[in-house]
């Protein structure tokens, strides 16, 4: 199943609110049950609000030009490394349920960056041969 790129932003959108929410919201209560500061959640929950309103901003303006989108994969592929950095370097701190946080952040989040740049290097490549057919058309 190939996903279009308007797709996968506006689910980069959705997923990057939600998670904002819940992760800034609830923790307090999330905190305990991860082993993760309530400091570390209330980053994690911005930095999430942050990327959804980058990518919704994306998304409702259709502003799928590459300097936008490069700039959101290369921060979500961050973001997945930093989420790898603090997995490792929290491991003695966390629960089973923080570790499987900061596992799914990683998984999702990078997933979504590397769909996301596989999207933009296929549209990158169908407009380049549409060129090329043009021109080849054209000069018959």
């Amino acid at each position: 199943m190939t996903w279009s790129l308007p797709t996968l932003i506006r689910t980069d959108a959705i997923a990057g609110i939600t998670a904002g929410l819940v992760l800034y919201f609830g923790r307090e209560v999330w905190s305990p049950l991860s082993g993760l500061s309530v400091e570390w959640f209330g980053r994690l929950g911005i930095v999430g609000l942050c990327y959804g309103a980058f990518s919704g901003t994306i998304t409702l303006l259709k502003a799928y030009r590459p300097i936008p989108v490069w700039t959101l994969i290369i921060a979500n592929a961050l973001y997945a490394l930093f989420c790898m950095g603090l997995l490792f370097n929290k491991t003695s701190e966390l629960s089973a349920l923080g570790t499987l946080h900061l596992l799914v952040e990683v998984l999702f989040v990078g997933g979504l960056a590397w769909l996301e740049a596989r999207s933009v290097r296929a549209d990158v490549r169908r407009i380049h041969h549409s060129t090329a057919a043009e021109v080849v058309h054209q000069s018959r």
